[in-house]
């Protein structure tokens, strides 16, 4: 990267105070090196990564002083970083730059950002009890936001995200405890929301009054155990929307006052086991709503709206609907996308990267 004499020796300057002992002169050091990006374009993307390398670093312990500077440090960055995301036509912008906040413990606003091209990333974050994330109002308008495998026992609020090309991937999302994940109002144009694979223990996940005019939004094997998973007021007015190989072991699946002008909605393959799934209110005024083999155990609770209930069979045996084999669907090849196009049944929802080599939280590989 060229740079003139004066700003190569600013660099070097603010570099050694950024490995200082106290964190109050580290950040002086990381917000000169804010300042050199500004200046200078050539320097945002590794400024960018040095920042998220101290955000993703362990907390400071020790004395209560030391703790509260570091803390103090960290929020100071996260708004550094927020204003440098949120206008991609400022002559500062880092918005199309690839932001890495992955595999910490993260609380504090993000809200607003801009996602234009690039990664910003938030894989493995930690959100505990108590504490919120704020990525309210997130626009995608390229690249990805990529918030894979969150554990939030606080809440995560990502009211009024809007992807319009990109895409935004919250796969293995697991709440627990009292843990919140909130995602109302979101707008889907194009481009895809994947929240695959969760688990929903006790907490809740909300995307009441989400709208859907194309692309992909998938809660493809999501895993309700004891939780809440609520879809009301759901407007789809074109694209797809899969709720498909879905488990409802207890607690409950809500989709009441679902409205379908155009596009798919699909409860294909999903199992209600032991908890509530509710359809009241539902309208389809257009599109499809499909249902192919899914099953209702005896135990569960459904209310059907305006379609045809499935009759549940007695024992543990899964049921199809009453025009299907009453033998159960066929065994799925999960990954049969991977060998030839994929067509509309979403039993696999397309651009599914492959697992197998990934390792599962119990640290055996994901099948």
């Amino acid at each position: 990267m060229a740079l003139d004499p004066q700003a190569r020796e600013e660099l070097t300057a603010a570099t050694a105070l950024v490995e200082h002992a106290l964190a109050r002169v580290r950040l002086g050091g990381l917000l000169r090196l804010v300042r050199l990006a500004d200046e200078h374009p050539t320097l945002r993307q590794p400024v960018v990564h040095v920042l998220g390398a101290y955000l993703r670093s362990p907390a400071a312990t020790g004395s209560q002083r030391q703790v509260r500077a570091d803390r103090d440090a960290r929020r100071e960055l996260l708004r550094t970083l927020r204003e440098h995301l949120t206008d991609p036509d400022a002559p500062t912008t880092w918005c199309g730059l690839d932001v890495d906040l992955s595999r910490c413990e993260l609380a504090g606003d993000l809200s607003g950002i801009v996602v234009t091209a690039g990664t910003v990333r938030l894989d493995s974050v930690r959100v505990p009890a108590g504490r919120t994330l704020d990525v309210r109002d997130v626009r995608v308008t390229g690249g990805a936001l990529s918030m894979t495998r969150l554990e939030v026992a606080g809440r995560l609020d990502a009211t009024g995200l809007a992807v319009d090309g990109g895409e935004a991937c919250v796969d293995g999302l697991v709440v627990t405890g009292h843990g919140r994940v909130t995602l109302d109002g979101a707008r889907l144009a194009d481009g895809c929301l994947w929240l695959r694979d969760g688990s929903i223990g006790t907490g809740t996940l909300s995307l009441r009054g989400v709208h859907v005019t194309g692309g992909h939004l998938s809660l493809h094997e999501t895993r309700v155990s004891g939780g809440e998973v609520r879809l009301d007021d759901l407007a789809v007015d074109g694209g797809n929307v899969h709720v498909s190989a879905a488990t409802v072991e207890s607690g409950a699946l809500r989709m009441d006052d679902l409205r379908v002008a155009a596009g798919l909605v699909s409860l294909t393959m999903t199992h209600v086991e032991d908890g509530r799934m509710s359809l009241d209110g539902a309208r389809v005024e257009g599109g499809a709503v499909r249902f192919e083999g899914l099953a209702v155990d005896r135990r569960a609770d459904v209310s059907w709206g305006p379609f045809d209930p499935v009759e549940p069979l007695p024992g543990p045996e899964r049921t199809g609907r009453r025009d299907l084999d009453l033998r159960g669907p066929a065994p799925v090849d999960r990954w049969a996308w991977l060998r030839h196009e994929p067509a509309d049944h979403d039993v696999t929802t397309p651009a599914r990267p492959p697992r197998q080599d990934v390792p599962s939280r119990t640290g055996r590989a994901a099948s």
